[in-house]
């Protein structure tokens, strides 16, 4: 899907399902950009180590651009 793979500029919110955690990274890290990303959970060591395998300039948890 466009909207998956192109980071689109606006107030826009993809949500997309996924089985496994390797699953979740390899849909976050298909994309030819990854300016950014986030990652929601209430477990901070699942977080970490989810982040560390996103390529993205940066990457937030439990966030997305703070101000």
């Amino acid at each position: 899907m466009t909207i998956v793979r192109e980071e689109i500029f606006g107030p826009v919110l993809v949500v997309s399902k996924f089985s496994t955690e390797e699953e979740a990274v390899e849909l976050a890290n298909d994309t030819d950009f990854g300016l950014g990303g986030a990652v929601f959970t209430a477990n901070g060591t699942r977080a970490k180590r989810v982040i560390d395998e996103i390529r993205a300039g940066i990457c937030w948890i439990n966030c997305s651009q703070p101000a």
